[in-house]
């Protein structure tokens, strides 16, 4: 049997070396209560606020900004939660091609350019002032749109002093969801129009899955909700050495990586495009280098994936929490404008720092095969 090829690193990446070894010697050798009173509680604590502190560095922040959640939906429910026992009376916005996770629960869905797929600055600047939080996905899962940071921020002060000047005392926050970003994109809060929120999931950076972080500008008043995570001081030690080695092993290498995956997406478009597939938001300079989404026409896209699957190459539909039965009515292909059998022609392809060019020529020579 021929070596699978996975193309589906938009929906999980495997685990690297370095977090898989530092998270198995965590789980067999600490395994200790951090919150007891025996030498090896104490062990484990240290080691806790060591990889805390490794983490707070890459992401130039302060330490106990950081809280551990159970992946990127884990985080973003306890934000979520509480933005509504701090601020009952007032809404929650997000983006109508955001993840499920923060969708589902907000109060205003804002469409995007959909030439674009960017948050449109008149949008922003007329949010109503009874919105005390935008959360954005920085990297869009489905088509890779990259949010314009620049612009959010510059929008963000003129919305902030407009209602000081009313005498509005609700904050505006900013959250981003940065789940698919730290293959290919600063993550540091400050480059994310200085986010007052920003949530990782571990799974999509080579970490373990149900791992990630929850960063927290305001600290002081996120500890004094009810709704805050209450233990997030005793998250498996497994997990968070695992996301620390595994975060500082992209943060080393994505610079480099960053110009591959560009070149390998280039080739893989054109090879595409050769087949008469549509490459979507090709010629958008704010796309994403690890996310093609293409649509192949009068093709089942169902059955073009399990005869992919087959082959032993791994793609995917789009979200990882939407299934083929609900496509249309959750894909984000939809609020972009596109057609109802385009949406059901579409495949996700989304490549790491694995993925080589002659992966993609054994893909192209499969999808030639499967659509003649």
């Amino acid at each position: 049997m021929n070596k699978s090829i996975y193309l589906d690193y938009a929906a999980g990446t495997p685990i690297c070396d370095s977090a898989l070894k530092i998270g198995l010697k965590m789980a067999t050798n600490h395994y200790h209560n951090s919150q007891a009173l025996y030498k090896g509680s104490a062990l484990v604590a240290d080691l806790m606020t060591d990889f805390r502190r490794r983490l707070a560095l890459i992401l130039q922040v302060k330490p106990e900004n950081l809280m551990f959640c159970f992946g990127a939906t884990n985080g973003n429910q306890q934000l979520i939660n509480y933005l509504r026992q701090t601020y009952p009376q007032s809404k929650i916005a997000c983006l109508n091609i955001d993840h499920d996770s923060v969708k589902n629960q907000a109060d205003i869905l804002l469409p995007v350019n959909k030439s674009s797929g960017q948050l449109q600055s008149e949008t922003f600047l007329n949010l109503s002032n009874d919105i005390c939080c935008l959360s954005l996905a920085g990297i869009n899962n489905e088509v890779g749109i990259i949010q314009n940071f620049k612009q959010i921020k510059t929008n963000l002060k003129q919305i902030r002093q407009k209602r000081l000047k009313q005498g509005i005392k609700l904050p505006l926050l900013l959250h981003i969801d940065a789940s698919q970003m730290a293959l290919v994109h600063q993550i540091q809060p400050q480059a994310l129009a200085e986010a007052d929120f920003v949530t990782y999931n571990g799974a999509k950076f080579y970490s373990f899955r149900q791992s990630g972080l929850l960063y927290v500008k305001d600290l002081k008043s996120f500890k004094q909700s009810k709704s805050a995570i209450l233990n997030w001081q005793i998250q498996p030690l497994m997990l968070v050495s695992g996301l620390t080695l595994a975060l500082e092993m992209v943060d080393r290498k994505r610079l480099n990586r960053i110009q591959k995956l560009r070149q390998i997406q280039a080739f893989f478009e054109a090879e595409l495009i050769k087949l008469q597939a549509e490459i979507v938001f090709k010629d958008q300079m704010n796309r994403s280098p690890h996310i093609t989404t293409a649509i192949f026409k009068k093709t089942d896209n169902e059955a073009l994936v399990l005869k992919l699957s087959q082959a032993n190459i791994c793609v995917g539909l789009g979200s990882a929490c939407h299934s083929q039965t609900d496509l249309w009515q959750t894909s984000v292909l939809k609020h972009l404008g596109f057609k109802k059998e385009q949406i059901y022609s579409s495949v996700r392809f989304s490549f790491g720092y694995e993925t080589t060019k002659t992966q993609l020529k054994s893909v192209i020579k499969q999808l030639a095969k499967i659509l003649k």
